[in-house]
């Protein structure tokens, strides 16, 4: 007899092992004294993004503006 849990519900393995490899890489970051900078720019990340993605490696990038789009038709 199948588990009910397990029958209607996929694992994504591929997802599960991400996570993991962004949890050790977290934990390297905290014994390296590094957890708290953005690795590329070394700016601070926040506490609240921290405590909300504690995975994060980066500042949320922040929006660009958008380009407007260029008018197909030929300019008189």
């Amino acid at each position: 007899m199948q588990d009910p849990v397990t029958a209607t519900t996929e694992i994504d393995l591929d997802a599960i092992e991400t996570d993991l490899a962004d949890v050790e890489t977290a934990l390297a970051r905290l014994e390296a004294g590094t957890y708290w900078t953005d690795e590329i720019s070394g700016q601070p990340l926040p506490d609240e993004l921290l405590a909300e993605h504690p995975t994060a490696r980066r500042l949320p990038q922040t929006p660009q503006t958008p380009q407007t789009p260029q008018s197909q038709t030929p300019q008189p």
